[in-house]
């Protein structure tokens, strides 16, 4: 969109006016340019480096793959110089700008923490992490899974590994179980 200049502001020696946004700047505002009057162009630097922006921006959305090709082309050859001013200026940035940087950080913690917030912490006496473990062990026993009855045959043998007990003890112990449990609760 183009605006028109104000008139009443007219070019000089010192000055001229923007055709883009209409402002009266200083000459070293304007880039130079033989052909242009005063020797300069007629857009300023602003508005030329908002039009290229635009321009060349909407030339990289509508083509992505050549912009990635580009990128890789310019990395692969200039390696060596970008490794160089990578290790060189990373302390000295830092060094520069380690509160900003610090302070940066600072707020993507506390938005990922918003984000992603901790689970409450689940506090225990050692009474409840008994009981819970009572419940535990009576919950695996009442399911007479094969690791809880190959852990009753590893209390009677101990010399025998759990691995090396064979399923049919594994069956037979889990039956003796049964009906040990079965008479002790007065059913026969």
């Amino acid at each position: 969109m183009r605006i028109e200049p104000i008139r009443f502001k007219t070019d000089s020696a010192e000055s001229r006016v923007c055709i883009k946004c209409g402002v009266e700047k200083d000459l070293d505002q304007f880039a130079k340019d033989k052909k242009g009057k005063y020797g300069r162009r007629s857009q300023c630097r602003d508005c030329e480096r908002a039009g290229n922006t635009k321009r060349v921006m909407g030339w990289k959305r509508r083509n992505p793959d050549r912009v990635k090709a580009a990128r890789a082309q310019y990395s692969n050859s200039h390696q060596e110089v970008i490794r160089a001013n990578s290790k060189r200026n990373k302390p000295i940035y830092y060094k520069k700008n380690r509160e900003s940087i610090l302070a940066r950080a600072a707020v993507k913690r506390r938005q990922f923490r918003i984000e992603n917030p901790l689970p409450p912490k689940i506090v225990q006496t050692a009474e409840e992490i008994k009981k819970g473990l009572k419940s535990y062990n009576q919950r695996q026993s009442a399911m007479l899974t094969d690791g809880y009855v190959k852990k009753q045959i590893v209390k009677r043998m101990p010399g025998v590994s759990r691995a090396d007990i064979p399923a049919d003890l594994v069956k037979l112990k889990r039956d003796m179980l049964l009906l040990k449990r079965s008479r002790k609760n007065g059913v026969t």
